[in-house]
């Protein structure tokens, strides 16, 4: 996957882990020492201070990195939406590599299809 657009669904009560690969040339970037942060926000231009609907990080540990492998892992649980309203969300994925350089990886916007089994 090369730095760009990717839009998918989640559906409200499934879990869910989203493999992205980024290359450069063909060949697996190396990610040794990054980090990795994704905010799903109502709109890109949510006010000052308005908290994201949902939050990833490898801080945090829903986001997984292989290094060597150039291999991001997005990593959403069964009941990371359980009582959502929201159906629709922007995001990007941003990766802070050891010199402190940030780099978007991909863009887009997320669908959120509700449950009926509760």
């Amino acid at each position: 996957m090369s730095n760009g657009e990717f839009n998918f669904t989640l559906k409200q009560g499934e879990s869910r882990r989203i493999p992205l690969v980024w290359k450069a040339n063909g060949v697996a970037v190396n990610l040794i020492g990054c980090t990795a942060k994704m905010q799903l926000r109502r709109k890109i231009a949510d006010e000052d201070g308005a908290e994201p609907l949902y939050e990833l990080s490898t801080a945090n540990g829903r986001i997984g990195i292989t290094a060597a492998e150039g291999k991001v892992e997005l990593i959403f649980d069964d009941s990371a939406f359980i009582g959502a309203k929201w159906r629709d969300a922007v995001y990007d994925l941003e990766i802070t590599f050891p010199d402190g350089t940030v780099k978007r990886l991909v863009e887009g916007k997320v669908t959120l299809r509700p449950e009926v089994t509760r």
